[in-house]
């Protein structure tokens, strides 16, 4: 692991602040200090509302997304911030870092990839996945209180992604296939129609994500991060352009 990066997580982990702004805002004064290259990362939308990360839209996405027109990461601030970012790894896991931590000294869990995936050009990122299952070990030779350090979602299907989730899985992030009712998957559905999901698929359980069925933020829920342990599929009602794709096919979340 580059030194830069050790350094930066020694220094992280010793911070004495918890809030979550302010460990982020000092990560990045310090990333810049060490000349440590970083992707964008925030403290979440209002729907998050924890530390989150942004790779590239495209770059780092399997072709034929069924969002290719309609992805939400190409709209408002998203679009901003992973239009700043790039595949380059180092920046890709500095990031990484930065939010695992800055999310456990607050008490939740990092979201990465807010935009993008787990690809760099068509092809699935080895360095980056195992350089993620090398950090998140690191972190947990520190933090002995949290298994589960992040999630996130992937469009790469089961077949292709499953050795590499578990490995992720064993340093504390969970990841989520969109699009599969599988358990462990994450799907775009009408709340209104869960019940034709849950008779096509008798055997599933089916949670609705709290933030569109009540307003509870991802910070403060927990389901995707234990829909493998719970064995859910998490259902997301469809807003503004994925609504007509949600009622014809199943997309991704």
């Amino acid at each position: 692991m580059d030194h830069r990066l050790m350094l930066f997580i020694s220094l992280l982990l010793h911070a004495r602040w918890s809030d979550l702004n302010h460990v982020l805002s000092f990560g990045r004064q310090l990333a810049a200090c060490l000349d440590l290259p970083m992707n964008p990362i925030g403290a979440g939308n209002a729907k998050t509302a924890t530390a989150s990360t942004y790779r590239p839209v495209g770059a780092s996405c399997p072709p034929c997304c069924p969002f290719e027109t309609t992805c939400y990461a190409l709209r408002g601030m998203v679009r901003l911030h992973q239009e700043r970012a790039t595949t380059d790894c180092l920046a890709s896991l500095s990031a990484a870092a930065l939010a695992m931590i800055a999310a456990w000294k607050a008490g939740t869990l990092a979201r990465l990839h807010v935009s993008g995936d787990f690809m760099t050009d068509g092809v699935i990122d080895d360095e980056y996945i195992y350089g993620l299952a090398e950090l998140g070990q690191l972190l947990h030779e520190y933090i002995d209180d949290k298994p589960t350090l992040a999630w996130s979602y992937t469009h790469i299907s089961q077949e292709d992604f499953e050795p590499y989730r578990l490995v992720l899985k064993a340093a504390g992030i969970e990841v989520l296939y969109s699009g599969s009712f599988a358990v462990g998957g994450a799907v775009v559905w009408p709340f209104e129609d869960v019940d034709e999901l849950r008779e096509a698929y008798p055997t599933q359980t089916f949670a609705k994500c709290r933030f569109d069925l009540d307003g509870t933020l991802c910070r403060d829920c927990g389901l995707c991060p234990d829909a493998w342990q719970e064995r859910l599929t998490i259902v997301f009602n469809p807003t503004g352009g994925a609504m007509p794709i949600a009622r014809n096919d199943i997309v991704a979340a």
